[in-house]
This record gives C-alpha cells, sequence and structure tokens, in this order.
C-alpha cells in the first residue's frame, strides 16, 4: 500500500511546489496559481485518498435547478471523468471531489490523477457562470404566466 507522504512527495516534485501540509491529520492543501486550494486528505484506515475542491456557493434563487443539473450531468461519474459534486451544508457550498484507491497506487500515477482533478477544478469553474445563467432564464420561464394563467385573472 502506497504511503501518504510519499505521494505527497512525489506530487511536490512533480509540480515543483510546496503543499501546505498537516501531517497531524493526514491532510495536505495544494495551493494552485489563483490562490485556491486543492484539499487532499488521507482517509483514516488509510486505504483511499479524497480530494476535494470548493467551487463556491450557488445562489439561493437556482440552487434547486442547478443542484438537479449537476446531479444529472456526473451521473456515473461520466461526463465529470470520475469525478463527483457534492453539496457542504453547513458552509453552502458546491464541491467537487474524488475519491483514490491507495493499495497499488503508484506515486507517479497519483500526480497524474491531481493534475487531472486540477483540470476538473479549472474546467467547472469556468463553465458553472454560463450554468448559473441558463439556470435564472429557465427559472424565469418558468415563474412567466402561462396562457391558462391568464386566462383565470
Amino acid at each position: 500500500m502506497a504511503i501518504f507522504s510519499d505521494l505527497i512527495a512525489e506530487l511536490e516534485k512533480s509540480f515543483k511546489i510546496k503543499a501546505a501540509q498537516n501531517i497531524k491529520d493526514n491532510a495536505v492543501g495544494l495551493g494552485l496559481e489563483d490562490g485556491s486550494v486543492i484539499n487532499i486528505e488521507q482517509f483514516p484506515e488509510g486505504e483511499a485518498v479524497h480530494m476535494h475542491y470548493d467551487l463556491g456557493s450557488i445562489p439561493l434563487d437556482i440552487r434547486p435547478l442547478i443542484l438537479m443539473s449537476l446531479m444529472a450531468t456526473h451521473t456515473c461519474g461520466i461526463a465529470t471523468q470520475g469525478c463527483y459534486f457534492g453539496f457542504e451544508a453547513q458552509q453552502e457550498s458546491l464541491l467537487l471531489f474524488r475519491s483514490l484507491p491507495m493499495r497499488g497506487l503508484p506515486a507517479e500515477v497519483f500526480a497524474e490523477l491531481v493534475e487531472h482533478f486540477v483540470r476538473q477544478t479549472q474546467h467547472w469553474r469556468s463553465a458553472l457562470p454560463e450554468l448559473y445563467e441558463n439556470a435564472r432564464r429557465q427559472a424565469t420561464i418558468e415563474q412567466a404566466p402561462t396562457h391558462d394563467d391568464m386566462l383565470r385573472i
């Protein structure tokens, strides 16, 4: 089984960065160029690594539409290439995450998978504004009075 500290060392070597480490909790923060952070943590059992990224809050007025759309988008992780969306209720934040088994995970492959995850965060960060705009348009259409509503007035 891979050792978490070895995986992080390979990550630092591959990206030529220094991850902010909190070894006590078996977690690190990988700082991106824009100042945001990807959190990488080892599950307590030590058998998996979990990566997550906070994509920010979802506007309350379109939250149900956005969550339904994202859940449909990531069915089985196909459109998100193995990543999944989640919602952190306390922070009211949309998360992108991915879990990787540590058993038999070469450090070089781990670094490639983290790089892939970084690309997914960039993709979804750039795609969300359009998704929000489309949801607002759909919400406006759904709230517009129909012909039957007008006849009842």
